[in-house]
């Protein structure tokens, strides 16, 4: 049993650590982020992701929150016909 407890431990530790380098390596946007540049608001997002015109976002693997990198937004503005 302490043993189990001790691997979940390292498991999360290495997770963790991943997680961290992973995000200092590549600036993220969230949606909030998305909607100013785009000039749309959430409802139109979620519209558009659901009809397919834009991609589905990435998933932060920790907190799930969808996120796009600089370009993911740049062909986001390109699919949109935004500048």
């Amino acid at each position: 049993m302490l043993r189990m407890e001790i691997i979940d431990i390292f498991v999360d530790m290495v997770g963790y650590v991943w997680y961290s380098l992973f995000t200092m390596v590549e600036k993220r946007y969230y949606l909030n982020d998305i909607l100013q540049v785009l000039g749309i608001s959430k409802n139109t997002y979620h519209n558009w992701e659901k009809s397919k015109k834009v991609p589905r976002a990435k998933r932060d693997p920790m907190n799930n929150y969808r996120y796009w990198t600089g370009s993911d937004i740049k062909e986001l503005k390109k699919i949109t016909g935004r500048k």
